[in-house]
């Protein structure tokens, strides 16, 4: 869907997205701010870190490398990186809708594949809560679209770690549950389980993976 123009211009700057560049800048921005030491209650003790402007793309950083580590199959660095924010509580990241959204959908995601079933469970049905009370509010947002795809895909993603480990919902989230995913989910949670209806909702719900 691009033009010959951008086309040539990305063939002209092909190390743009390089993995490692994306990742240095992202630490960089990162560790010039001071953030991890600002949400952890301390004081910064850089000139760059007192500065609002840079406080803040130190802050989404911390969100960008919460994505890249995901999408690399790091699960493990990506919540450690995402650590120091408390997600229970609104910050910097809840202004931004589409930002709130991917936050918890890629925690709740790295949730999921290390295993941690239940975490996943209650992150996914946090922020699907979330969605569903204020859905209406963002119908005419350049955001909407983005705010849809990602409830189908975490409502997805919920029906595999309910189905792998069974956890007390919400009785509205069952409902939406059954009506979207019912087929599946009986195929998943029967005696002779079907691997192919874990597969279909894994290949939907999934992230684009990059290679390192």
């Amino acid at each position: 869907g691009k033009t010959d123009e951008e086309i040539a211009t990305l063939k002209e700057t092909s190390q743009a997205w390089n993995v490692n560049k994306v990742l240095f800048y992202l630490h960089a921005l990162v560790d010039k701010s001071c953030i991890v030491a600002t949400l952890k209650g301390e004081s910064p003790k850089s000139a760059f870190a007192s500065n609002e402007l840079y406080k803040m793309m130190g802050y989404f950083a911390l969100v960008g490398l919460l994505r890249v580590q995901c999408l690399l199959g790091d699960y493990r660095l990506a919540l450690s990186t995402i650590a120091p924010m408390d997600l229970s509580k609104k910050g910097l990241f809840t202004r931004v809708t589409a930002c709130h959204i991917s936050v918890f959908y890629y925690v709740g995601f790295a949730y999921l594949m290390m295993r941690r079933y239940a975490d996943a469970t209650k992150t996914f049905s946090s922020i699907l809560f979330y969605i569903g009370r204020t859905k209406q509010y963002h119908t005419r947002s350049y955001q909407y679209e983005h705010i849809l795809k990602k409830n189908e895909q975490m409502y997805a993603l919920l029906a595999v770690a309910a189905s792998l480990s069974p956890q007390p919902l919400d009785e509205n989230l069952i409902t939406t549950l059954r009506d979207k995913y019912g087929d599946r989910m009986s195929r998943m949670q029967s005696n002779n389980v079907d691997m192919s209806a874990y597969e279909e909702l894994f290949a939907f719900a999934c992230p684009k993976f990059i290679s390192p």
